[in-house]
């Protein structure tokens, strides 16, 4: 049995981040031999996507170029023509500011240098919004102490009100 390789396009990125932070993500090429040119389809939810960049290994590709074709969805094109092909690496550099629970899909097509389709696998990187626990704000630190400072003063309200409560009662 052969075993066959396949391409792996996958993002790199932070697994948790704040909702409003901005935050990088890398789109990375593995397992793959003579890249030559890319389109890729970048679809994302609850994200705003803020920046778009050559990744590391093609900097010197004299082609790239990108453009919105939906609403959350972009389409990236890069190729090389004298320059080297690469065969693993950071192909895109994104930066983007989290909305709330968010996914990034990707979508493609990868090609040698002699024009023949590269077969690949195209990864979905979810990103997470961390469960942070409520701190109570100075304002409310401050009424927490005036009442345990002041609980006996209460104390004697609180009984009155009872009284009151349970002689209605059985009227």
């Amino acid at each position: 049995m052969i075993a066959i390789l396949v391409a792996l396009v996958l993002i790199s990125s932070p697994s948790q981040v704040n909702v409003g932070e901005e935050f990088n993500a890398s789109v990375i090429v593995e397992n793959v031999t003579d890249l030559s040119a890319f389109q890729i389809d970048l679809s994302y939810e609850n994200l705003e996507l803020l920046e778009i960049e050559k990744g590391e290994a093609i900097k010197n590709w004299s082609v790239f170029d990108y453009r919105t074709i939906a609403p959350n969805k972009v389409r990236v094109i890069a190729a090389k023509f004298r320059e080297s092909s690469i065969d693993n690496g950071e192909i895109l550099n994104l930066k983007f500011r989290l909305k709330g629970n968010a996914k990034i899909y990707l979508d493609g097509i990868l090609s040698d240098s002699n024009g023949n389709k590269i077969e690949a696998e195209f990864r979905t990187k979810e990103i997470i919004v961390p469960m942070i626990p409520i701190t109570p704000t100075n304002e409310h630190k401050n009424y927490l102490t005036l009442i345990e400072n002041y609980w006996f003063a209460l104390l004697p309200l609180l009984i009155v009100i009872a009284a009151v409560v349970w002689k209605l009662r059985s009227w």
